[in-house]
């Protein structure tokens, strides 16, 4: 009983990611086996939810004031590398008020206010909430624009612009 109760008050989607889960047919279980073996590899899964607000939506907010959409996808690239690579997570469910979307799309729009359950590794949760909390990151991997960091640096940017 004790660790239902830390499970719900820890990962309050996971519940109701868990009740879906059972309601659904066997091809959604399959699915999801696929897409977390696929970025597990054989380890096993961190669960955590994000809510994208306050200090969480620093990066989302900085990403639309430069007029970005940033996507889930987005969210789920590696911000700290050249290459394209896709950090090792699933977003299992998306609620935004009322509404869950499980498994969403990963060109699915992000909100401020939207709730995200994942699993995967431990490093793409560090890397995800990295993302939301760098102003910038967030604006390189929706725009592919690199976004200067610095006073000095924006100010040089901002003068060339011109």
């Amino acid at each position: 009983m004790a660790r239902r109760i830390l499970v719900v008050a820890t990962t309050p989607l996971l519940q109701g990611f868990l009740q879906h889960l059972l309601g659904e047919t066997d091809n959604f279980a399959r699915l999801v086996a696929a897409r977390l073996q696929a970025v597990l590899k054989g380890s096993a899964p961190d669960v955590w939810a994000i809510h994208l607000s306050g200090r969480m939506s620093t990066g989302l907010v900085e990403a639309f004031n430069q007029g970005a959409r940033p996507t889930l996808a987005d969210l789920l690239e590696h911000s700290r590398t050249a290459d394209e690579e896709h950090l090792p997570s699933v977003c299992l469910l998306l609620q935004r008020g009322a509404s869950r979307i499980y498994l969403p799309d990963p060109s699915h729009d992000l909100h401020v206010d939207d709730h995200l359950l994942f699993a995967g590794r431990e490093e793409a949760h560090q890397e995800i909430r990295w993302t939301l909390n760098e102003p910038n990151a967030l604006v390189a991997n929706s725009c592919g624009r690199v976004m200067p960091r610095g006073a000095l640096w924006r100010w040089l940017d901002r003068r060339r612009a011109i």
